[in-house]
């Protein structure tokens, strides 16, 4: 392998007569290349347009054992001193612009750490979050984000930093036969930066005052570091890292065909159909869709060993770094104007509360009805008692009175009348007593009743209630079943997927020794034709000697009676020659 500043020449050793590929990239980093050069190179301008608005990725890809990890992050955990990879000296210049443009713009910085581990997202701050509850979505406006994940505010590069440790901590990584530290996860290091600055108020507000509106950018910045791909016989793993390295080739294979495809796709006419790109085939191309084809600036670092023991692998991984080279990515800074935004967040709220104030007024009204009512009735059954003792105590008087005003001798009768009046007032009274009281008495057994219906309605709304919890326990539990056998199937689907395209690499493998070999046997097969060629001309040579120089027999007998002598006389004159 021979390089220089922007191309690689490869020859593989079982080329032919000295067979070479030529492979141009954008640079050529070799081992002698210090970890600043490669910032330089690579991550640099990504960060300048992520603290100007545009979304940046930054990811390495190649074979196990080739240096990723050292790039993106630096040697082993070392992630301080001159040796610091990719990952710490983005961070630091980072936060070095935003410390620089403090004055006039005010920067907010997130930070989320996941790996991608057998098809699965963990949270590598939370581990204890559950895979199943971090999820990939798409939003028109952010594009494609993890909803789940652990989102934690930093102020400085050491807050960073400390989350990388914590995060490296919990990453999955194991020893193979070709990596003693081997990565067995893709992990991504997700930045959302948001910068608000001041901008001149637009042309078409009509606005001549030099007054300026805040404007919110957004911007995600992914650093990718991917596992690294090995061959299951030369990783020399057994039992659940065989599972591991099919899942990491897996999604390595999908990232290609996404590569691929969306080569094939920027080579195609505009008018014609857009190509179809199979991001969902895996979690990492689904999460980096934005990155690959979408709205981002992105950087690959193709890692690669000159080790002639790992030609094909190194093959492969040149040809995937010259695919992306013909990816056309369209990325757009992204602007949210500030007193919109809260000029909807203030309406919206406003909304609410009025919205809430309504019911709120409509309940206590309702409320205030009630007891007015039940106070209205109350009264009135007091006020009827109250007419009735009245008009009994004025019937009372008014008997009374006129046997007051009566003569002496009738004394005796009125005194009969008055005390058969007075019980007839007396019974009247109870009557009357009696039948407010049966009417308050029904009207409490209407109240009873209505409580007692009411009470039933209660019990039958919680039975309900418990039954519906039952069912939905139920159907919580059959979820939870069914995602357990969905897990199983997409595990068994990703093996025998994984199995698959591992045949078919080897099958594509043994079609190009195939081709290799047919096409050395076919220059052999030249080669023979060419000898055969070859002696054929040299026997029309020796039959073309024979016919001039031959001496028939007859000839020969006439110049020398005896054939012996003749033959003794040529062998000496040959001998004497």
């Amino acid at each position: 392998m021979q390089s220089d500043d922007r191309s690689l020449t490869f020859q593989a050793p079982t080329a032919a007569h000295g067979e070479t590929r030529l492979f141009k990239f954008d640079g050529n980093l070799n081992e002698a290349c210090d970890q600043q050069s490669v910032y330089q190179r690579v991550a640099a301008p990504i960060i300048e347009d992520v603290m100007a608005g545009y979304n940046g990725t930054i990811l390495a890809y190649g074979q196990t054992a080739t240096g990723k990890t050292h790039t993106m992050v630096g040697p082993g955990d070392l992630i301080q001193g001159d040796q610091r990879g990719l990952i710490p000296r983005a961070l630091e210049d980072i936060f070095d612009r935003a410390e620089k443009t403090r004055s006039r713009v005010k920067t907010i910085i997130a930070l989320s750490y996941v790996q991608i581990y057998c098809e699965r997202i963990y949270d590598l701050l939370e581990p204890e979050t559950l895979p199943s509850n971090i999820l990939v979505r798409e939003d028109p406006d952010r594009g494609v984000y993890i909803d789940g994940a652990a989102t934690v505010h930093v102020a400085n590069v050491e807050d960073c930093l400390n989350l990388m440790r914590r995060g490296n901590a919990n990453r999955a990584v194991s020893s193979t036969g070709m990596n003693a530290h081997s990565s067995r996860s893709h992990a991504i290091l997700i930045l959302r930066v948001e910068r608000t600055e001041f901008a001149p108020p637009p042309a078409s507000s009509g606005t001549t005052s030099g007054t300026t509106q805040p404007v919110i950018r957004l911007s995600n910045l992914y650093l990718v570091d991917l596992a690294g791909s090995e061959r299951v016989k030369k990783a020399r793993v057994h039992g659940r890292h065989i599972s591991e390295l099919k899942a990491i080739n897996l999604s390595l294979s999908a990232l290609g065909n996404c590569i691929s495809a969306l080569s094939k796709q920027s080579q195609q006419p505009q008018n014609q159909a857009s190509y179809h790109v199979p991001y969902r085939d895996s979690k990492l191309t689904r999460l980096l869709q934005s990155s690959l084809g979408g709205n981002a600036k992105t950087a690959l670092v193709v890692t690669v060993t000159p080790a002639v023991s790992e030609a094909p692998e190194t093959l492969q991984t040149l040809q995937f770094g010259q695919r992306a080279m013909e990816v056309a990515v369209r990325a757009h800074r992204s602007a949210l104007s500030v007193l919109d935004y809260r000029t909807l967040y203030e309406e919206m709220r406003q909304a609410l509360d009025e919205e809430q104030q309504r019911s709120q007024q409509a309940d206590t009204a309702a409320s205030d009805e009630k007891v007015r009512a039940a106070l209205a009735e109350d009264q009135l059954t007091k006020a009827l008692l109250r007419v009735q003792h009245l008009e009994f105590e004025l019937e009372a008087a008014q008997t009374a009175s006129r046997h007051a005003s009566g003569t002496e001798g009738d004394a005796a009768n009125d005194a009969d009348r008055m005390k058969l009046e007075l019980q007839q007032l007396v019974a009247r009274h109870a009557q009357d007593v009696a039948q407010v009281k049966a009417a308050c008495d029904r009207q409490i057994e209407t109240y009873k009743r209505l409580s007692q219906e009411a009470s039933q309605e209660w019990h039958e709304v919680e039975g309900e209630l418990a039954g519906e919890k039952t069912q939905v326990l139920h159907t919580l539990q059959e979820l939870k079943e069914f995602k357990l056998r969905y897990f199983q199937l997409e595990e068994d689907t990703t093996e025998r997927i994984a199995d698959l395209v591992q045949e078919e690499k080897d099958r594509e493998r043994e079609r190009d020794s195939a081709i290799s070999r047919v096409t050395v046997l076919e220059k052999e097969l030249k080669a023979m034709q060419a000898k055969i060629a070859e002696g054929e001309n040299q026997c029309e040579k020796l039959q073309d000697q024979i016919e001039t120089e031959f001496v028939p027999k007859e000839s020969l007998g006439g110049l020398y009676p005896d054939p012996k002598l003749a033959v003794r006389r040529e062998f000496n004159y040959n001998k004497e020659s």
